[in-house]
C-alpha cells in the first residue's frame, strides 16, 4: 500500500529518508502550484525500486500552464533545508553530481580519452557541443552555488539543460555506430 498526500502516491518500497523528501516536495509543489499541478511523475531508479546510495530521484512536474515567476516559489533550496532539517542528505551531498557528468565521463571514456574528474568530462563535451551549453553549465554552476536563479530563469535553464542531455545521448548513440 502507498502513503497518500492528497492525490499523489509515494512508493512504499523507498528508503525512508527518500520517502520523508518526497512527501515535503510533493506538498511544496502542490502547495506551490495549486489547480496548475496535472501530476508529479517519479522515475529512474527510485520508481524503478533500484535506489543505490549513489542514486539521485528523478521527480517530473506536468502542470496544465507554466508561469516562470509561479516557478520560483518551490525553491531548490526550501527542499534542499527540508532535507537537512531532518539529517538527511540531498542531491547536493552526492560526490558525482548527476547523470550529465555520469554521461559526460562514460562517453569520453569510451572515445579512448578518459578524465578523472566527470565535472571535466562535462565541460569538454559541452565546448564541443557549442559555447551556448558552457554558459548553461556556468548558469548552473552559479545557481548551485548561489541556491537560486534569477525571477523567471529556472525554466529556460532547465529546459536548455535538457537539450544538453539530448545532445549527450546523440554522442553516445554515434559511438555505436
Amino acid at each position: 500500500m502507498s502513503a497518500e498526500i492528497g492525490t499523489v502516491s509515494i512508493p512504499p518500497n523507498l528508503p525512508a529518508e527518500v520517502r520523508t523528501w518526497l512527501s515535503e516536495a510533493a506538498n511544496a509543489l502542490v502547495g506551490a502550484y495549486a489547480d496548475d499541478l496535472e501530476a508529479l511523475i517519479l522515475f529512474g531508479s527510485a520508481a524503478e525500486g533500484r535506489m543505490r546510495a549513489s542514486s539521485d530521484v528523478n521527480l517530473l512536474i506536468v502542470l496544465k500552464r507554466f508561469d516562470a515567476l509561479q516557478s520560483d516559489r518551490v525553491s531548490a533550496r526550501d527542499l534542499r533545508d527540508q532535507s537537512r532539517a531532518r539529517g538527511g542528505a540531498h542531491a547536493g551531498d552526492c560526490r558525482c553530481r548527476g547523470p550529465l557528468r555520469r554521461s559526460a565521463h562514460a562517453i569520453l571514456e569510451l572515445r579512448g580519452a578518459p578524465q578523472d574528474s566527470p565535472k571535466v568530462a562535462l565541460e569538454i563535451l559541452a565546448a564541443e557541443l557549442g559555447p551556448d551549453h558552457v554558459d548553461d553549465l556556468r548558469n548552473l554552476s552559479k545557481a548551485r552555488d548561489e541556491l537560486r536563479l534569477g525571477a523567471g530563469t529556472a525554466a529556460p535553464l532547465v529546459l536548455r539543460l535538457a537539450g544538453l542531455a539530448e545532445s549527450l545521448q546523440r554522442l553516445a548513440g554515434a559511438l555505436g555506430e
